[in-house]
């Protein structure tokens, strides 16, 4: 398959779902701009409102099984 050079990026969506329990950490910190520009880019592949990026301005976190991520 050739690459479409109109194409700026491409998302794989057939990814599982997944369930499961996390205990937030009580920690919270901005977003790294490498991964703003890629909820940028998610975004707008989805055709979804640009204020979905700043919704998701931080990120926490989270303790599973005693290990924190």
């Amino acid at each position: 398959m050739e690459n479409d050079p109109d194409v700026e990026f491409n998302f794989d969506t057939a990814h599982s779902r997944y369930l499961f329990t996390a205990i937030y950490a009580g920690v919270r910190r901005p977003l790294p701009d490498t991964v703003k520009r890629y909820l940028a880019m998610w975004v707008r592949s989805f055709r979804h409102p640009e204020s979905y990026v700043t919704l998701f301005s931080s990120e926490v976190a989270i303790e599973q099984g005693g290990r924190r991520y």
